[in-house]
């Protein structure tokens, strides 16, 4: 029993002791270095995605807001206008109208489409 208490109190364990505390140390930076990493992996990835969004989102205001002037212009200038309620445009776009009356007021809705991205403009008169 006296022989195993010397062992373990020598030099040579205490040594490999010291070595098994610096490789788990190493270890537990090494996997916060790599957490932090793709931390902002993630978030650029996030970013990158919302930036991409941001021409869809303009060409789907912009479909909307032809699709109201078209139901102006119908109402006000020319009754013979064809303004379908979903039309398809030349730049992949489309928009979808919809007229309803609410009391004294006519309300026009018009939801523009780009790719899945959607914006919607509402016109009171």
């Amino acid at each position: 029993m006296k022989k195993n208490n010397k062992i373990l109190r020598g030099k040579k364990f205490q040594g490999s002791l010291k070595s098994a505390q610096a490789i788990f140390l190493v270890l537990v930076i090494i996997a916060a270095v790599m957490a932090i990493g793709l931390s902002f992996g993630l978030i650029n990835t996030r970013r990158l995605h919302i930036t991409s969004e941001v021409g869809e989102s303009a060409k789907s205001y912009f479909a909307a807001e032809s699709g109201i002037e078209c139901e102006l212009y119908k109402k006000i200038v020319d009754n013979g206008v064809n303004c379908d309620s979903s039309s398809h445009m030349t730049n992949n776009t489309s928009y979808v109208i919809s007229v309803s009356k609410e009391g004294n007021s006519t309300v026009i809705r018009s939801v523009g489409d780009s790719k899945g991205v959607y914006r919607a403009i509402e016109v009171r008169y």
